[in-house]
């Protein structure tokens, strides 16, 4: 412990932490990571169940619903579609209701959809056809790609540091309320947490050593991730950037061959595994609608004076009228849809020509109520990250989750704010900084009386 706290002590005095090259998991690192994941793992699914019961449904208020019935659906072989009459799928829902008007569920949506991407419903497929209708093998899922995240973390900072900030880094996660939250919650957030930390990690092997593979894992990747949460597409300028900026700094040579080359394939792979849901989502709605209707749909609710009257917070249209005379209901889902889309994207439009200092002002103001802490532990986690940034301002990892991070604000710019949750990927990048920060901490206590001896020795 003093080598290491010396070791700490002399990077703090240099005010920034310069990592060595990673060396490979040792068997004792390897035994920290997986008992830390697994133990993780276990205390997220254990409090869900004495807390809440493990195999409770949704409240039906949000978007959890719709994700359970199209797994449902699909795992029927009906398709991409929701179905909110079958009895099955009401049973549980129903059973609860009586106890909590929470988990009462609505009747009216029956059909076909294009407003949820599609990886998140084939994953909840996969287990009803198999263990039949349950809620609780989702919660396993995604707890375990949160604990999964904070493993991937955790094993480059026991590499680079020691083991010392890997634990930190899990008690972190632990204690984070948005892990218990969305690894409980029937949502694509967890997979995202998953995701981003994956592509981080592939992005800075690629600064690295620039290698064709890499770029490869990277476009197949970026593709499952707007698979599962489509706002990441937003995300499409900022990873190439950051693929032309590591074929540039690779060395000399033809430097803009190897950068066309690598957005070449980097574009084929992502498109080739995009192009399926692309192809559908134009078929079923007539139009050129690559992602379906999402995002079309409610871009008012973030430019229009609904969005400027609550600082770009998200508001449900639906509910404030926006819709009346425009949503037929003895139209299909998709059809309504369609017509949500249009106008909604019409009506952003024509607001933010006509009030193009407002459409700009929005923009700060969505970044801000985003990433503005909501609970003494986010305040807590944000300000221990924030000397973590700066102790590895240089690393290559610090330095490309710094601009995904900016590449999302930018996303959450364009749309709207969402009490937090657009930030949510990001959460495996807070703790990497914040457990950073909390080590930076503890060595400097610990080394303190060290300096002071060796300064005044009577």
């Amino acid at each position: 412990m003093s080598s290491l706290a010396q070791k700490m002590n002399q990077l703090l005095s240099q005010n920034e932490l310069t990592f060595p090259p990673a060396r490979q998991l040792s068997r004792r690192d390897w035994g920290v990571v997986i008992f830390g994941t697994l133990l993780l793992w276990g205390t997220l699914l254990g409090y869900y169940h004495y807390r809440f019961d493990l195999n409770e449904p949704p409240a039906t208020s949000g978007d959890e619903t719709e994700y359970d019935s199209l797994g449902w659906e699909i795992a029927k072989g009906k398709g991409f579609q929701i179905n909110f009459n079958d009895p099955a799928f009401r049973r549980p829902y129903d059973e609860a209701a009586v106890v909590d008007e929470r988990f009462a569920l609505p009747t009216d949506r029956v059909g076909e959809i294009a407003s949820r991407p599609p990886l998140f419903p084939y994953v909840l497929s996969g287990f009803d056809s198999i263990l039949g209708r349950q809620f609780w093998a989702a919660r396993v899922f995604n707890s375990g790609c949160l604990a999964i995240s904070c493993a991937l973390i955790a094993g480059v900072l026991i590499t680079r540091i020691g083991p010392g900030p890997a634990i930190l880094c899990f008690l972190i996660c632990l204690l984070d309320v948005r892990t218990r939250l969305y690894g409980r919650a029937i949502l694509t957030e967890a997979f995202s947490v998953l995701c981003v930390t994956l592509l981080a990690l592939l992005l800075v092997r690629q600064a690295q050593r620039s290698q064709v593979r890499n770029v490869v894992a990277i476009g197949g990747l970026f593709a499952i991730a707007v698979l599962a949460r489509s706002l990441f597409i937003l995300w499409l300028p900022g990873i190439l950037a950051l693929l032309i900026l590591f074929s540039w700094k690779a060395g000399p040579g033809n430097r803009i061959k190897a950068a066309v080359m690598q957005i070449s394939v980097f574009l084929a792979v992502f498109g080739g595994i995009m192009l399926p849901w692309i192809v559908r989502n134009c078929i079923v709605l007539q139009d050129f609608v690559p992602l379906g209707t999402q995002g079309a749909s409610q871009i008012a609710a973030g430019f229009g004076d609904l969005a400027w009257e609550h600082a770009g917070h998200w508001i449900n249209l639906e509910k404030t009228g926006f819709y009346d005379g425009v949503i037929d209901r003895n139209l299909s889902l998709l059809e309504q849809e369609k017509a949500m889309a249009d106008y909604s994207q019409t009506s952003a439009k024509r607001w933010i020509a006509a009030n193009p200092i407002k459409a700009i002002l929005l923009v700060p103001m969505k970044i801000w109520l985003e990433v503005i802490p909501r609970t003494p532990t986010d305040w807590a986690i944000l300000l221990l990250a924030l000397p973590g940034v700066w102790l590895t301002r240089r690393d290559c990892l610090t330095k490309v989750l710094l601009v995904l991070f900016a590449v999302n604000c930018v996303a959450i710019g364009m749309t709207w704010s969402v009490e937090g949750r657009f930030m949510v990927p990001m959460l495996a990048a807070f703790h990497y900084w914040a457990a950073i920060g909390v080590w930076g901490f503890i060595t400097w206590i610990w080394s303190s009386p060290a300096k002071e001896t060796s300064v005044n020795p009577a």
